[in-house]
């Protein structure tokens, strides 16, 4: 089995990734309240230390100093939203701004021939809702014999368009960090991004800030799909180069993600293996 990197110790938190299931398969596997769960210690750590009530009565709560003010809730929307195309292909995307950047609020749908991804269960009407899946080296549009699992990749200095469209670019970790601090820290970041809808057990998001993070789940060594409805996972352009875990496999290193589960209110910036499909979500440059 192949766990997800995440923080320290905090097992009780979240879910497995069984290994073994199938793309169409909706219930969790039985040990997913014991997954093992490693990675981004320092930052992570606290923020899983918390219980889900008194998260959600945090979010929920209009008497904090810090309440933040959130442009969407049960009864309006009034969200800073826009459209933008992708000339490449023709597809449009919502857009949202979030703060000071401006976000797809879906998931990125391009594919070329050059451009090797995949459709959740490789089923094309999985795309239309939950966008295309890519290896790491993909994402940033780099070859895989350079920037492929095992490979130390040299980036330059600034944005990564990667496979977005011109004049959006694939997020630094730098700039998830920026965005989970902008909707009120990473402590409430999962429920405040998470959409409204999709997530397992009912345990969707309020989607506070128009961001609507899905739960995609993501493709196993590039062979098949699991965890949809369970967890997204979207990539950064930023590298991981240690620490590392004992295990052989996470040696070779791996690259920052923006993570949402569906049983935590959290969201956490943690490494993943760049073999793993994941979804991806573009800001604007």
């Amino acid at each position: 089995m192949k766990n997800i990197l995440f923080a320290m110790g905090m097992a009780a938190f979240l879910t497995a990734c069984d290994d073994a299931a199938s793309a169409t398969d909706n219930t969790p596997n039985k040990n997913q309240d014991n997954a093992e769960v490693q990675g981004d210690l320092s930052s992570d750590s606290e923020v899983m230390a918390q219980s889900s009530s008194s998260r959600r009565e945090s979010i929920g709560s209009s008497n904090s100093a810090d309440q933040l003010s959130y442009c969407k809730t049960e009864t309006e929307d009034n969200c800073e939203y826009g459209t933008v195309i992708d000339d490449r292909d023709g597809n449009t995307y919502k857009t949202v701004k979030i703060g000071s950047q401006v976000w797809m609020a879906e998931n990125l749908k391009f594919d070329s021939d050059s451009i090797k991804s995949e459709c959740y269960g490789y089923q094309a009407e999985n795309c239309e809702k939950y966008g295309r899946y890519y290896l790491w080296h993909t994402a940033i549009d780099r070859p895989e014999k350079e920037c492929g699992h095992g490979d130390t990749c040299s980036l330059p200095q600034g944005n990564i368009q990667g496979v977005c469209m011109k004049g959006w670019h694939l997020p630094s970790k730098d700039e998830w960090e920026t965005l989970l601090e902008t909707v009120g820290g990473k402590l409430t970041a999962g429920m405040i991004l998470k959409s409204q809808s999709e997530w397992y057990d009912d345990k969707n998001g309020v989607d506070a800030f128009g961001f609507s993070g899905v739960p995609g789940g993501r493709l196993q060594d590039n062979s098949y799909f699991d965890n949809k409805g369970f967890m997204g996972e979207f990539w950064s352009s930023t590298e991981y180069l240690g620490p590392f875990t004992s295990s052989t496999e996470y040696q070779n290193g791996g690259a920052y993600v923006m993570f949402l589960h569906y049983n935590n209110e959290n969201a956490a910036i943690v490494h993943e293996l760049k073999y793993f499909g994941l979804n991806v979500r573009c800001v604007k440059d």
